[in-house]
C-alpha cells in the first residue's frame, strides 16, 4: 500500500495543470519544483494540512528522497530510485528508519520476552523472600506473646 503522503506527491507532479509550478523532468526520473512561492501557496495546501515547503522538504527526506542539484536558483529538484514517471513500484517507497526506531518489531518482542524471562526469577526469589519473612514475622509476635504472659506471670507471684 502506497503512503498517503508519497500518492499525493505523485498525484501533484503528474498533474498537467500545474506544471509552471511543479513537473516532471525532461526524463521523468526526478522532479522538480519550479515556483516555491506558487508551490506554497496553491499546490501545498490542496494537498496537504499544511503550507510548509520545510516541512514538505522534510517528510522527502523521511522517504528517502534526495535533492540534486539544478544549477538554477529558484528550482528544487528532487530524486527517488522508485519514484518516477509512470512508476508502478511506488508502493516500495516508506519512511527511512530513524538513529533511534532501528529496531524491528521481532527485535522488540525478542527483547520483550528475554526481559520477561529474565523477570521471572526475580519474581521467584522475592516470593520465597517474602513467605520466609511472613514466617519469622509470625515467630516474633508468638514470642512477644509469650513474654508477654511470662511478665504477667512474674507480676502475679
Amino acid at each position: 500500500m502506497t503512503a498517503p503522503f508519497v500518492r499525493k506527491t505523485y498525484q501533484f507532479v503528474s498533474d498537467k495543470k500545474c506544471d509552471d509550478v511543479v513537473s516532471w523532468s525532461h526524463k521523468g526520473s526526478s522532479f522538480t519544483i519550479w515556483d516555491t512561492q506558487a508551490f506554497e501557496s496553491q499546490i501545498l495546501p490542496r494537498y496537504f494540512k499544511h503550507s510548509n515547503i520545510s516541512s514538505f522538504i522534510r517528510q522527502l527526506n523521511t522517504y528517502g528522497f534526495h535533492k540534486k542539484n539544478t544549477g538554477e536558483l529558484h528550482c528544487l529538484e528532487f530524486v527517488h530510485p522508485h519514484f518516477y514517471q509512470h512508476s508502478k513500484v511506488l508502493s516500495e517507497i516508506c519512511r527511512t528508519p530513524t538513529t533511534k526506531a532501528c529496531e524491528t518489531s521481532s527485535e522488540a518482542a525478542s527483547s520483550a520476552e528475554q526481559a520477561s524471562f529474565d523477570v521471572i526469577p526475580l519474581l521467584e526469589e522475592l516470593h520465597r523472600k517474602q513467605k520466609n519473612s511472613e514466617k519469622l514475622l509470625q515467630k516474633v509476635v508468638e514470642d512477644l506473646s509469650a513474654t508477654k504472659a511470662l511478665i504477667q506471670e512474674l507480676r502475679a507471684t
